[in-house]
């Protein structure tokens, strides 16, 4: 038996190496939701290719034992009621089937007990459905929903942060949304209000809620597939070093609140700055001179160019080189069916203004100064359309859906 150098797991391989079964999420302790203390060992094995025997074991004394059928690689979970110290050690869990065995293990100590025990304080404990933007080759036309996730969350009753739609809160995962958040995770809830657009029916303001969480979810992640392509040009070049990285949102549906649609993402510790503003300017002045303000800029060109000066990553802002809260401005029509948030006069501003750095010339983009004066002209417009706004009205009909209805198909 050998362990894993990139898993950190034990793997024996007995017939065919090819078809050994292997470890898709390692162990997570999950607090349960009903408040009793009782704790979740939750792993997951995938390519099982063959009637499999899964034991749980602590210390070398065996907890449970159960038999999976070839193929069924769901969640396999150990619950340890009412929890304490006692329930400290090495905990074990093992497939075996007569292509090989995996074996995962976790540490349950005293601090992972008083962390998880921690959250008992908390109130607002709700149960949520997790979905996640899919992209599968064009970021603007091969976007969709995976499938529903469930999951639960904490969330302090007091927002820290306010704009003109939605308020921020901070959260805690509780368990369900691994692999993208761990249990104990700080993360930010970012709730869509439609009161301000005083609509009178409630089935208006759900509408007008779920919109305003799926444009941002769709805004956020186009925009950081872009920073993900951009940064696989920028990172092999010599002396170009870090790029920056927009973190990823999540669409939540919370069955049990008057607001039922919102928006989840990490939450980013540290001095947030931003480094572009949202009128389409360029940089900060003041950060101008920051590698990450000038990287910011870079990317900003870089998007522009490789859409022909059609769409546009702008309202730059972040830790470091963590951003989130970006917006997209694109023409009045769209770009490829996508429409962004943005008037397209940030374009038009951002062409005037932009001066390239360092960084432009280490990507070879082309001066704007040169060529803004061939670019066609567009009527500026005010108006913010949502993103694939076609899509949108037939995965929610006029009249507001039940909670139950949260969408589960690909658009």
């Amino acid at each position: 038996m050998t362990m894993c150098k990139d898993t950190g797991v034990f793997c024996e391989a007995v017939k065919s190496p090819s078809r050994a079964p292997r470890l898709l999420k390692k162990i997570q302790a999950e607090l349960f939701p009903d408040c009793s203390g009782s704790i979740k060992l939750c792993c997951q094995f995938g390519d099982i290719h063959g009637d499999s025997t899964i034991t749980w074991t602590k210390d070398s004394q065996v907890l449970a034992r159960l038999q999976r059928s070839a193929q069924d690689d769901s969640p396999v979970s150990l619950e340890i009621a009412e929890a304490s110290y006692q329930d400290q050690g090495m905990y074990y869990c093992c497939l075996n089937n007569m292509y090989g065995k995996v074996t995962a293990e976790f540490h349950l100590t005293a601090a992972v007990l008083e962390r998880l025990s921690s959250f008992l304080s908390y109130e607002g404990v709700e149960e949520i459905e997790f979905m996640q933007l899919m992209f599968r080759e064009d970021p603007l036309s091969s976007s969709y929903f995976g499938g529903t996730l469930h999951g639960a969350i904490m969330t302090e009753g007091l927002h820290f942060g306010e704009g003109m739609h939605r308020r921020a809160f901070r959260s805690r995962v509780l368990q369900g949304l691994a692999p993208a958040f761990a249990p104990g995770h700080p993360c930010v809830l970012k709730v869509h209000s439609a009161l301000t657009y005083g609509t009178k029916s409630r089935d208006e303001l759900l509408q007008k809620n779920y919109s305003l969480a799926l444009q941002e979810c769709y805004v956020q992640n186009t925009a950081r597939e872009y920073a993900k392509l951009y940064a696989a040009e920028a990172e092999p070049l010599e002396g170009f070093g870090e790029v920056p990285e927009i973190i990823q949102i999540f669409l939540i549906h919370r069955p049990a609140n008057n607001i039922p649609y919102a928006t989840v993402e990490e939450e980013l510790v540290g001095e947030f700055v931003k480094y572009s503003v949202k009128d389409g300017k360029e940089v900060n002045f003041l950060r101008r001179d920051s590698e990450a303000g000038q990287k910011c800029c870079t990317f900003q060109h870089w998007v522009y160019e490789k859409t022909n000066g059609n769409l546009l990553v702008t309202d730059l802002q972040g830790v470091g080189m963590k951003l989130t809260d970006v917006g997209i401005a694109t023409l009045a029509k769209g770009y490829k069916g996508f429409k962004g948030n943005c008037s397209f006069s940030f374009i038009e501003q951002f062409r005037a203004l932009h001066q390239c750095n360092e960084y432009c010339e280490m990507l070879g983009l082309k001066s704007l100064r040169t060529t803004h004066q061939k670019q066609r002209k567009a009527t500026p417009t005010k108006s913010k359309n949502l993103p694939n706004s076609s899509t949108v009205k037939k995965m929610v009909p006029k009249k507001a859906r039940e909670p139950r209805d949260f969408i589960s198909s690909e658009h």
